[in-house]
């Protein structure tokens, strides 16, 4: 695949802060300090999507650093109190989109039939495949979390 070439202007202060973190990082160049602070960026945003925590060593000892993440918008996902699920729901119901999610792939359903079974739009069945896409290690975390807490109440 051909590279697509990248241009756009920076300002001086911009430029600064472009060679401060060239040589922070200790990249050859401007460009590879952008790109390695772009996966760095993208790995932390993953991280905290995926209900991860970022903590960091200091003299002090351990503490945790709070990423402000813009949130998504979803027209037929919401959040849920729940005292330890992140994971969204479908609105309107209580189940969350890793359930529904489940059931859909685990029957070999596509969107439009599961939109008819499920009785919902075909853009929320679209939503809950996009949100699964992109939060699939949330879910299965979470599924993981959800069969140790059955097993440990199966157990009591």
């Amino acid at each position: 695949m051909k590279p697509k070439r990248q241009n756009f202007n920076v300002t001086p202060a911009q430029e600064s802060e472009i060679e401060s973190l060239r040589v922070s990082l200790g990249a050859p160049n401007s460009k590879e300090a952008v790109l390695q602070a772009v996966r760095l960026t993208n790995n932390l945003l993953e991280t905290v999507h995926g209900g991860g925590r970022i903590l960091v060593q200091t003299e002090e000892g351990q503490r945790e650093v709070l990423l402000s993440v813009p949130k998504e918008r979803w027209t037929y996902l919401v959040e849920r109190p729940h005292p330890w699920k992140r994971q969204l729901w479908i609105k309107g119901r209580r189940q969350a989109v890793g359930a529904l999610w489940s059931a859909i792939v685990s029957e070999g359903q596509g969107a439009e039939a599961a939109s008819e079974d499920w009785d919902l739009p075909i853009e929320a069945i679209r939503e809950v495949f996009a949100y699964a896409e992109r939060y699939r290690h949330l879910i299965e975390a979470e599924a993981r979390e959800e069969a140790i807490r059955g097993e440990i109440e199966t157990a009591a």
